[in-house]
């Protein structure tokens, strides 16, 4: 590594530096909304936010992915007001940087483009080429190492099979495949000379899963989107004050302040409510479909809530200050 024995602590502290630069985006953010007060509310909330602090101090891809992600969404807001072909090359840009960092952006990479081809913003195809100019040497890199097309990542069966597995579900063994069925996988995987070879065993026993059970992978889905709400079932039993501050009465508190802020927000501006609720359903569905083992998995788009979140509280601090005034 560039940074030889040092190197962990040089990661550490350029995604320490990344994620502490996060509050001033979601600032930014608003303000390139309309909505400036929200965008500091928001900014304060992610400083009060315990597992992003805790997190920040974790060598983990959330660290480099809500930094990039916010500014992914800035430069989309921009690029849709402008329409100027700059600020869809910035979008296009940092789009294939959060990707490469974080595959599951590439879903709301392609919504905003089809969404500007609606709006008729003939610029998005300068997005889309500064995009597939930085994206796609990595596809090639993998093309050349695993003989296959594999646009950005390998494990992608691999998420969906290890979703029925006991362990990550904490459904029990009722509702995974057979224990013979989980051996028999772990040997033909473990004598894959690849993860691309390793993803074809993934795929066949998952497919086989659901299709021989469709009733219990519905189950599991259900079970993944509670999970990802909330925490993860490795987890369900720590009853430590520790992960209580640092993430059970943090997320419950911000998911009530989540449903109100939206109520309020529906009523004051929709583009608010589009916004927030599109995107986390797309992240709920993309984990509730596969596996919400980690609490980092909602981390990369909890920052997201912190916009209704903050609608809630700002209509809690004006209610108040009029009563002051009365």
């Amino acid at each position: 590594t560039i940074f030889g024995a040092g190197g962990k602590s040089a990661a550490a502290i350029a995604q320490g530096a990344a994620l502490s630069a996060t509050p001033l985006l979601l600032a930014k953010l608003g303000e390139e909304l309309g909505r400036e007060k929200l965008g500091f509310a928001a900014a304060y909330l992610f400083l009060l936010h315990p597992s992003y602090l805790y997190y920040s101090n974790v060598l983990e891809p959330t660290n480099l992915f809500v930094p990039s992600f916010a500014f992914a969404l800035i430069f989309a807001v921009r690029a849709f007001k402008s329409g100027e072909k700059k600020d869809w090359a910035k979008f296009g840009a940092i789009s294939a940087v959060s990707v490469l960092i974080q595959p599951v952006y590439f879903g709301i990479f392609l919504a905003i483009l089809v969404f500007g081809a609606i709006k008729k913003r003939k610029a998005i195809w300068t997005a889309a080429a500064i995009f597939l100019v930085l994206a796609t040497p990595w596809t090639i890199r993998n093309y050349a190492e695993f003989g296959r097309f594999i646009p950005f990542k390998s494990p992608f069966w691999m998420n969906f099979y290890v979703g029925t597995l006991p362990e990550y579900a904490g459904l029990g063994e009722r509702y995974a495949p057979s224990e013979e069925t989980r051996r028999e996988v772990d040997s033909l995987v473990a004598r894959a000379k690849n993860e691309a070879k390793a993803e074809r065993v993934y795929k066949k026993a998952f497919l086989d899963f659901v299709y021989s059970s469709p009733e219990k992978y519905l189950i599991l889905v259900a079970k993944h989107i509670l999970d990802y709400w909330t925490w993860p079932p490795r987890y369900e039993g720590d009853d430590s004050l520790a992960f209580a501050a640092a993430r059970k009465i943090p997320v419950l508190v911000l998911n009530v302040l989540f449903a109100v802020g939206l109520a309020i927000a529906f009523k004051r501006d929709k583009k608010i409510v589009f916004l927030t609720a599109a995107i986390l359903l797309y992240f709920t569905a993309v984990y509730g479909l596969t596996q919400a083992a980690n609490v980092r998995f909602k981390l990369d788009a909890e920052w997201i809530e912190l916009f209704a979140a903050a609608e809630a509280a700002l209509f809690f601090a004006n209610a108040r200050a009029k009563r002051e005034r009365l």
